[in-house]
Formats: C-alpha cells, structure tokens, sequence
C-alpha cells in the first residue's frame, strides 16, 4: 500500500486510494486546506517525491506553470506509490462552520483602475473571523475566493475585487453584475486571521487588494484594544492606484496609535510617499517590530518577498500569517499560464522554497469614465505581480 510522507509529520501515513488530503486528515494531520474540491488551492504543496494523479481541479487553483514545476493539490492528488510532499503553510485556525448562503449586490464602486469594489448582504449573518475570506460564485461561473474587508458582526460583507484581463469573472463583474443580483457565498476560509485573546503590536503588509483583509484586521483589533499599535503599509504601483485613503485617514485621526504608509513601487514622477518594494521598505523598519504579528496578503511574489525578509531578520515563524489562497484566485486561463516565461516560473519556485524551508508560506466614489483596456495597457510595476483575487486572498 502507497505510504506518504510529509515533511512536517512525525511518522509515515497509509494511503490506500485515498487522495492525499483525506489520508492525512483521517490519521489526524492539520493539514491545510479549504474547499476539498480543487478551486481554492489552500491544499498546494510541494511534490518532493514520487507520482500522483489529479483531475477535476481549476486551473485557477493550480497552474500548468506550478503543476510542471512540481506542486500539486492534496485534495485532488491520488499517490500512484510511496510519495513524499511539504505543505505549504501554517494551519492555526479558529473553528467556525463554513456556510453557503445567497447574498444581494446593494452597491459596486470602481475604487482604482484595477479594483472594484462590491457590497453583498447575505440572507443571514456570515460568522468570520477578522482577515479570512470566502468563496463568491457569480452566476454559473467558477467561484472565486476573496477577503472580507468588513468587520465581523457588520451585516452587509465588502469585497475588493480585482479585474483580471481575460478573467470570465472579470468580465462579468465589470460588465453585466448589477445592484440586485444575487451572488453565492461560501465560507469562511483561511488561516491568516486576527488571533483572539493577543495585544501583540500588529504589523499589516497589504499589496493592492490585500487591502481589504488588512482593514478587517486593523478596525477589528482597534475597535476591541483602542490603544493597540498597528502599522499598515500599503503598496501599489502608483498615485492612480491608491484608494480608500480617505477612510484611512479617519482611523489615524481616531487612533494615535494606527500608522499608515502607503508605499508606491513605480510613482510616475516625484512624490513624498515612502516608494520601493514592500519588502525592502518594511525591513528598513523591521527594528521596531520585533514583537509584532505580521499579517501579509497581496501578490503571490509580494507576499513571499515579505515573509521571507521578515523571516530572514530572525523574526519567529509564529509571528507570520499569509493565507495561501491568494494564489488561487487568478483567472488566467491554463494556456497562458502554460506560456509563462520560465524566469517568472523560477522566481515564484525561489520563493516557495525559501519559505518551505522555515515554514512560512501559507486573503472613494467612482471614477468615470473607466477603461479596463486602457488600465491594463499601463506598465507592470516591480512588486506587483500578476494579480489574485486579493491579494487575497485573497488569500488569502
């Protein structure tokens, strides 16, 4: 009988002709996970050894480019012999029950050239825990995954979502999703959440869409502990991508304690704004926060540079939390994923390893008139890698 191994158990388990997911669970493994059906890609690991077959997944979830490359997803991969795999994440989580309700659209803001903005009020009340995200099933399309930016307790759920060019998704969101429809939410996921019954400063790391996760943190945590520290640094490419700067800065008008930076990677010309990589400017700072819980989301090559340049400054793995989710909301579709350059390939790859090896990897008004085609024209900037659904989350 076909025996797994993963690098973060103790003892060896018996597969049978159960996917990798199921045994691990059934022997009492913490494995990460999310939906068990192939669409969120909490489950990605690394295939260290051996063979599995996988079928009836999203290409969303896991990639040609990340499938050639050796990652696979638990809860559809059935081990053909003895195999050898490492998860990709941490698994503390909180214990809520994960439900499918329906929720109506009550209003849509386009908040930058890339992020729109929705409103859904569910038929019942979504219990979730600040920084986790949920699954949104648009008419007959494939779900997607995406962080609450709301607090928990609020009735009506606020999401960022970003547009992904040629995302059947995308296209909908922008183009035919109305006030009054009605919209499928499952959930809640994910594991980078705010932890009940800790003071610990906060520092959030939020790349593009990140954002909303981020502010379900920060205004959750103030709400409870007023004088907790927290520093958010925000980044996006430039000036025209900044948004929800004004609601920001009525929370550091509230609270003396909340610091915002908002960090821009490519400014088009002069600015007083902190600019660079996120992770280059957050570890000119790393000094002060020692004693900080980190709480990262954006893009997939964000978020590893971030925990990695945490990590590498000797800060505990404990005190990192990305869900990996935010990897699994792309929309791309699997032949272009499968003409990725091989750099690019190799530099997520360069990534993962890094964070496997110390066990880190794991969610204004509108402006008119708005061209999709036109924001996607503009020039890529360094830290802001082709988009998830938040990042995540996003996840995360």
């Amino acid at each position: 009988m076909p025996k797994l191994t993963i690098r973060q158990w103790p003892l060896p388990i018996e597969t049978g002709k159960a996917t990798i997911l199921d045994a691990a669970l059934d022997c009492g493994v913490p494995f990460p996970h999310g939906c068990r059906t192939g669409e969120c890609g909490a489950c990605k690991c690394l295939l260290l050894s051996g063979d599995v077959a996988m079928k009836n997944y999203d290409s969303a979830a896991l990639s040609a480019s990340e499938k050639a490359a050796g990652f696979v997803l638990a809860c559809r991969a059935k081990p053909s012999g003895d195999v050898h795999v490492a998860w990709l994440g941490e698994t503390a989580s909180i214990d809520l029950p994960v439900r499918r309700l329906a929720a109506q659209v009550t209003n849509m803001e386009q908040v930058s050239p890339l992020i729109k903005r929705l409103y859904l009020w569910p038929e019942e009340p979504l219990q979730f825990a600040a920084g986790q995200f949920a699954r949104l099933k648009f008419a007959d399309l494939p779900a997607r995954a995406y962080s609450m930016a709301s607090m928990p307790g609020e009735e009506v759920l606020e999401f960022h979502v970003r547009l992904i060019p040629g995302g059947r998704v995308s296209a909908h969101i922008e183009d035919d999703l109305k006030v009054g429809d009605t919209v499928q939410i499952e959930g809640p996921y994910g594991s980078a959440h705010l932890r009940s019954g800790d003071d610990s400063p906060l520092v959030l790391v939020a790349g593009s869409s990140g954002l909303a996760p981020a502010k379900s943190i920060a205004r959750t945590a103030l709400k409870s502990q007023p004088d907790r520290r927290v520093h958010l640094y925000f980044g996006v490419r430039d000036e025209a991508h900044v948004y929800d700067e004004r609601e920001l800065k009525v929370l550091v008008a509230r609270y003396s304690n909340l610091r915002v930076d908002t960090v821009l990677s490519d400014p088009a010309g002069h600015t007083e704004r902190r600019s660079g990589n996120l992770a280059e400017v957050l570890t000119q700072d790393l000094s002060a926060h020692r004693d900080a819980q980190f709480y990262v989301a954006g893009p997939p090559e964000m978020v590893s540079s971030v925990s990695q340049a945490v990590a590498a400054s000797g800060i505990g793995r404990e005190q990192i939390h990305a869900d990996p989710f935010h990897v699994s909301g792309q929309e791309v579709d699997e032949n272009a994923a499968a003409q990725a350059p091989p750099h690019n390939v190799n530099r997520l790859l360069d990534g993962m390893r890094g964070l496997l090896a110390i066990g880190l990897l794991q969610h204004l008004k509108s402006r008119a008139p708005f061209s999709l085609t036109k924001a996607l024209q503009e020039p890529a900037a360094e830290s802001v890698a082709p988009e998830t659904a938040n990042g995540v989350a996003g996840r995360r």
